[in-house]
């Protein structure tokens, strides 16, 4: 079994812990499996600092302490950069979409492809571009700079043409799959959407793991963290070979519990679209 250790930052309740003894607290550890390899990741908290010098002895006690524990691999939380938060907001999005496909019992990547967005991802286009029958994107001005050399590019190794307009309802009318970063107000719209939204923030995408899931376990409580962990366990890895390291989804209501499948299933078959909010 592989270990790894996240790392996180709290107040400066365990200081005397970290500064004097050399230890973090641990405040949660999790098994948990990827590409059948068993892993038990842990969560230290560590005192914030934004000194340099003390900054530079943290991480030397942090991989002093992580080597002395027989723990691979270390992932400080103030170390994932936008990169990473861009492969993991595809890799969620994708997961919530093959989910949206079983429960629905269709292929939603071979459908049409609605993208509203300040930024575009092109990691998040280029795999959805695979299968996807058309792409309209949005133009917002500040997407402006990206949008050539991302179709040039998509035009060349999927033979997919993507559209970029100006016309809104346009989109709306033409697509099926809708993703959307509140960018613009959803509720302007609700006349063109008739469709169930899903919020990507009520919504966790899962290893496979061992032990009862609980609404505050540490694979609860640090989803966003330990997925990004889990993404640094395999660079340069197939988006889609990523995805499947996470074959379980949760859909969370309002107040954090899990929403049953049913519930979700009856919300997705009310329209013939499914919208998904990356940010809200």
């Amino acid at each position: 079994m592989k270990r790894a250790a996240i790392i996180v930052y709290g107040d400066n309740s365990g200081k005397i812990k970290f500064w004097l003894l050399g230890k973090p607290s641990e405040i949660g550890r999790i098994n948990i499996e990827i590409g059948g390899e068993a892993y038990e990741i842990f969560i230290f908290e560590v005192p914030h600092t934004k000194e340099i010098k003390h900054k530079i002895k943290e991480k030397r006690i942090i991989h002093k302490f992580c080597g002395e524990n027989n723990i691979q691999f270390v992932f400080p939380v103030d170390e994932m950069d936008e990169k990473l938060n861009s492969i993991w907001l595809s890799i969620k999005i994708l997961c919530i979409l093959r989910e949206v496909g079983i429960i629905r019992g269709e292929d939603v990547f071979s459908q049409s492809f609605g993208i509203i967005s300040g930024t575009l991802n092109p990691i998040l286009m280029e795999a959805i571009s695979e299968e996807a029958s058309s792409i309209i994107v949005l133009k917002t001005g500040s997407n402006d700079a990206s949008m050539k050399e991302l179709h040039k590019k998509i035009m060349e190794e999927k033979g997919l043409s993507i559209a970029f307009v100006n016309d809104i309802e346009f989109l709306l009318n033409q697509s099926k799959i809708i993703l959307w970063d509140g960018l613009i107000p959803a509720e302007r719209y609700k006349n063109a959407l008739m469709s169930a939204c899903i919020d990507m923030g009520r919504v966790l995408i899962l290893p496979k793991h061992s032990g009862p899931l609980q609404p505050d376990s540490v694979l609860i409580r640090f989803e966003d963290e330990i997925t990004k962990a889990i993404i640094k366990f395999a660079p340069g890895t197939d988006i889609w070979k990523t995805v499947s390291y996470f074959p379980f989804v949760c859909f969370l209501d309002e107040q954090g519990n899990p929403v049953d499948k049913e519930r979700i299933r009856r919300l997705l078959l009310r329209s013939n679209k499914a919208l998904t909010i990356q940010k809200c």
